[in-house]
């Protein structure tokens, strides 16, 4: 790509537009973070971060308008009534013209910024409201992709009975109860199939040990990212040959290189190529991610924050004004972005999905990829995403544990 060129969402070529200098655009993110509690996403913020470094000093500001986009992140500190203020600050703002980048576990804060008239763009949908809010306009198929596509690559793998390792998050008794379902759909008796470990855990390894028991691949779903670590590290320490499957968004630079062996034949469910992928929109998050010094970031969560501001930045080209009136029709307007072949296209101008249930799932495929050599490589010959079989969004069973919308 020349110097005089950039790829925008649509992977067309637009004239280099340079640095916006014209009154911010205020856009808000809000983080389920904690530094005390949690991991603290810095690998989401930074996707967030480079996407709209690169819309600022690069593409004259969102759509083109000359107008910088001021983004501003609330932390949620993992508290429900907190959670809650910051969805109605963003809200009662009236400089913020839609919520962007956001992972939050509260189905509340959906209905408030719609009230408010808030177009969102989550990072990852986390809750039911997120695939039914009209308000909300998803890149990928959260939580149903990546455990419905760890589900679907323990078969494909050659499990016949597949277990999982979680975590029972305090005040959040579904995100236990969704994986047990979910077993549930495929004829898995929970009791033997799901293992439970504390939301704050000294030593994995116990847990680790009690997940294989009875099961022939188990699959992750950690909400601490060291525990994700820990947990494949003490695996190969205890000699453990059963298969181990984790989600994409636990896995940066960083993080392979602790695995080191450990990590080697790890299979991974994926939202995103694998970067030894030849895509046009994965070389922009590329170089925006080092052009804003981010490479230790490299991921699946940096990705999903980065593409939801390419997917805002694609909806308001051209806009005459960038209000929230004018985004949401922006985004209403979208029938073909890619992200330059980051994603399979989306179409948000009508309701769509695999079936009547989730409306608001545009996108229900994974990404096959596997830890090689220290890197993530695609898991299939050819590469390419897997579509998930339709019965698992589909099924009114595997996400009953959900809050209702």
């Amino acid at each position: 790509m020349s110097d005089t060129t950039q790829r925008l969402g649509d992977g067309q070529a637009h004239p280099a537009r340079g640095r916006a200098t014209g009154t911010p655009v205020k856009v808000v993110a809000i983080i389920d973070a904690s530094s005390a509690n949690n991991a603290p996403q810095d690998d989401l913020c930074a996707g967030n971060r480079a996407a709209v470094r690169t819309i600022n000093e690069t593409l004259n500001g969102l759509g083109g308008s000359g107008r910088p986009v001021e983004l501003e992140i609330f932390e949620t500190n993992l508290d429900p009534a907190q959670t809650v203020e910051c969805a109605r600050r963003a809200a009662a703002d009236p400089e913020c013209v839609a919520v962007v980048g956001s992972l939050v576990v509260s189905y509340e804060i959906s209905t408030i910024l719609a009230e408010a008239g808030l177009a969102s763009i989550p990072a990852v949908p986390c809750t039911k409201d997120e695939y039914y809010n009209p308000l909300v306009f998803n890149i990928n198929g959260g939580h149903i992709s990546m455990d419905g596509g760890k589900i679907a690559t323990a078969f494909a793998s050659g499990a016949e009975h597949p277990g999982s390792l979680t975590t029972d998050i305090p005040g959040i008794p579904w995100f236990v109860d969704v994986h047990n379902l979910t077993l549930q759909r495929f004829g898995l008796p929970e009791e033997t199939r799901l293992v439970a470990a504390p939301y704050v855990v000294d030593d994995i390894a116990p847990w680790v040990q009690k997940s294989v028991e009875g099961v022939d691949a188990v699959m992750l779903t950690l909400v601490n990212n060291d525990d994700t670590v820990n947990a494949i590290l003490a695996r190969h320490e205890l000699g453990i040959t059963t298969p181990f499957i984790v989600e994409g968004m636990s896995l940066t630079p960083a993080v392979l290189e602790k695995l080191g062996p450990a990590g080697e034949g790890v299979l991974v469910a994926s939202l995103f190529p694998a970067f030894d992928a030849d895509v046009i929109g994965q070389r922009r998050y590329l170089d925006s991610m080092r052009e804003a010094g981010y490479v230790q970031y490299l991921g699946d969560k940096s990705q999903m924050g980065w593409i939801t501001f390419d997917l805002l930045n694609h909806a308001t080209q051209g806009l005459a004004s960038i209000t929230r009136e004018s985004v949401l029709a922006g985004l209403r307007a979208v029938t073909d972005y890619t992200g330059g072949g980051i994603t399979p296209p989306l179409n948000f101008s009508e309701p769509t999905g695999p079936g009547a249930g989730y409306p608001r799932l545009y996108n229900w495929t994974y990404y096959p990829t596997a830890i090689r050599n220290g890197t993530l490589v695609s898991a299939v010959e050819g590469g390419g995403w897997a579509e998930l079989p339709t019965d698992i969004p589909e099924s009114p069973v595997a996400w009953a544990g959900f809050p209702a919308s």
